[in-house]
């Protein structure tokens, strides 16, 4: 039978070798699969060879665990020197040298636009600051050395869980002192009736809301998003435990609840108290016109307000009752009623008005009926009703140009920016006139008007900035709003039509004439075919021009002018970015004698 040799080399530079020494033959196959019996000296034998074999073994296993030890201890050491050179490289990484007082920068822009979120109908919860304190310990003192970043919380209470309420207990005691932001959830749905409110948001969530209005004193910044019922049996029994001695800006939604139970509940009347005396309330949001002519709110003393849906005798009041207000938004308006006004109400202060969701024909009655001296910023909005209703004013769809340029007139407003959304209805260039006129000291000018073929059939942008340019003969004489900035026009036209020359050569011309000695450095005209949403980005296409056109555009931005024409919308693959005149379209290729948008 033949034998087996084994020779293992250990170690190649000193020719080390583990051999065995034992080379006993190896029972051959048939032996195995054959029934043959091993006689008395084959029996005999075979055990010697077994007795020899296994001490060969240990013998093997002796060599194998010193070589392990050896590879174990190679292995550590590889580690231990893989620890030193990841700290070395710490050690002199530009991430550590970054001061302090920028991480905490950027932890403060993280935690701003991710406060802690706790919301259990998504089963979402976001913790920025904790998330940043687990990192390092480095990062932990600087995050836990800076309460601001603790102090935003946004908690739905509905079936919070333990976990939630101990991270929400984390972050007030690591706010510390400083003004929390925070904003109370709750699914709809309660029934007093039914249950107890403890048993509705569960026992944590339940004695998280009690926490939260206990802390009420020290928010700078509350917002009530929360059922009547949720909050009126939240309330019972805390007189003595509400305050808003630091309360700034005050948000409400749901709040039908807060009037019914100012007037009527004596449980709940100390709350309205201390609402009402609330020395650094500046800021209201509410969703409805209910608590406006309520009396329960400090108006005297606010300076911003928003209203969600509200008829022109309460925006009128909410005027007369807030004399330091210096910007509205109004969204949405509930009843055209018209009010009972002998004399226009006046707001001192007021600077910035916004109204979206109500088109401009709509508040004639309002802009008659209002002063408005400090007024420097106006927007309207009408959120595009005719998109679902395109023929809302049928063919009488002119109105509410003569009074808001009357208001104008009438204030002597030293207004900065106008910005119409005349999307909804037609805009006329003689009622244009006339606000713009109002207007003069304008620097910003934004319009988005529908092209109307019957009193515009040239398109509105080019009849309109025919009249806005100033002939060169005539430099001496004052153009139409002559501080103007910056200018931004779109036109809704009827049909998928090419930007004539004419068009593009009144475009230039009015670029050129109002930069020889005006203020003007930043024009954006745009077209499409649908109505467009001013605050979200639209992929443009660019409007290619011909040589010469190109050749006076790129004039203008070597002047300082910013020029851009485009259509919004338009084609199966828009182009990534519209027709910027900043000098990287300077090739040949760019400029062709097709008007291509």
């Amino acid at each position: 039978m033949p034998t087996v040799t084994f020779r293992t080399t250990i170690c190649n530079d000193c020719n080390k070798e583990f051999v065995s020494t034992i080379c006993h033959p190896r029972l051959s196959a048939s032996c195995l699969r054959s029934r043959t019996i091993p006689t008395d000296l084959e029996l005999a034998q075979t055990i010697s060879f077994i007795r020899d074999e296994e001490h060969e073994v240990q013998r093997y296993e002796q060599e194998l665990a010193r070589l392990r030890e050896t590879v174990q201890k190679l292995e550590s050491e590889a580690t231990f020197l893989k620890q030193c050179i990841q700290e070395r490289r710490q050690w002199t990484s530009a991430v550590r040298r970054i001061p302090s007082e920028i991480w905490r920068y950027i932890f403060e822009l993280a935690c701003d636009t991710a406060s802690f979120t706790s919301e259990q109908s998504a089963k979402c919860q976001m913790a920025s600051a904790f998330d940043f304190s687990r990192v390092s310990s480095y990062w932990r003192s600087i995050v836990n050395a800076f309460p601001r970043l603790w102090s935003s919380l946004e908690v739905d209470v509905y079936q919070l869980t333990r976990g939630s309420k101990c991270l929400i207990q984390l972050y007030l005691r690591n706010a510390g002192e400083h003004p929390l932001r925070i904003r109370i959830l709750a699914k709809p749905g309660f029934d007093s009736e039914e249950s107890s409110l403890k048993t509705y948001l569960g026992r944590d969530g339940y004695s998280t809301l009690r926490m939260l209005l206990k802390t009420l004193s020290r928010c700078s910044e509350v917002t009530f998003d929360i059922d009547d019922a949720i909050l009126s049996a939240a309330l019972h029994r805390m007189e003595g435990k509400i305050s808003f001695s630091q309360l700034q800006a005050l948000t409400l939604f749901r709040c039908t609840f807060w009037k019914v139970l100012a007037s009527t509940s004596e449980s709940i009347s100390p709350l309205w108290e201390h609402l009402s005396q609330a020395t650094r309330l500046r800021k209201i949001s509410l969703d409805s016109e209910l608590l406006i002519n309520a009396g329960v709110l400090p108006y005297h003393q606010l300076t911003s307000v928003e209203v969600d849906m509200a008829d022109i005798c309460n925006i009128l009041l909410l005027l007369e009752s807030c004399p330091h207000l210096l910007s509205l938004l109004w969204t949405s308006l509930t009843d055209n009623a018209i009010p009972l006004v002998n004399v226009p109400v006046m707001a001192p202060c007021l600077r910035e008005l916004s109204i979206f969701g109500i088109p401009l024909p709509e508040l004639d009655t309002f802009f008659s009926s209002i002063i408005l001296p400090s007024l420097t910023v106006i927007e309207l909005c009408p959120l595009y009703r005719s998109m679902y209703h395109p023929d809302v004013y049928g063919n009488g769809h002119w109105g509410g140009e003569e009074s808001l340029a009357n208001m104008l007139e009438r204030s002597d407003a030293p207004m900065k920016r106008l910005s119409l959304d005349c999307q909804d209805w037609y805009l006329t260039l003689g009622g244009l006139d006339t606000i713009l006129q109002a207007c003069w000291r304008l620097t910003s000018l934004e319009i988005f008007v529908s092209c109307d073929e019957q009193t515009t059939p040239n398109g509105f942008i080019l009849e309109f900035l025919s009249r806005f340019s100033a002939p060169r003969d005539h430099d001496n004489q004052l153009p139409i709003v002559p501080q103007l900035t910056h200018l931004r026009l779109h036109e809704v036209l009827q049909s998928d039509t090419e930007v004539s020359l004419q068009a593009l050569e009144v475009i230039i011309r009015m670029a050129e004439n109002r930069a020889q000695a005006m203020a003007l450095k930043h024009v954006d005209i745009s077209f499409s075919t649908e109505l467009i949403c001013r605050e979200l980005d639209k992929a443009s296409d660019p409007v290619k021009l011909e040589q010469d056109v190109h050749d006076r555009a790129q004039k203008l931005w070597k002047d300082g002018i910013q020029l851009s024409i485009s259509w919004i919308n338009r084609g199966p693959i828009p182009s990534p970015e519209p027709w910027y005149e900043d000098g990287s379209e300077s090739d040949s290729d760019s400029c062709s004698s097709d008007m291509e948008g």
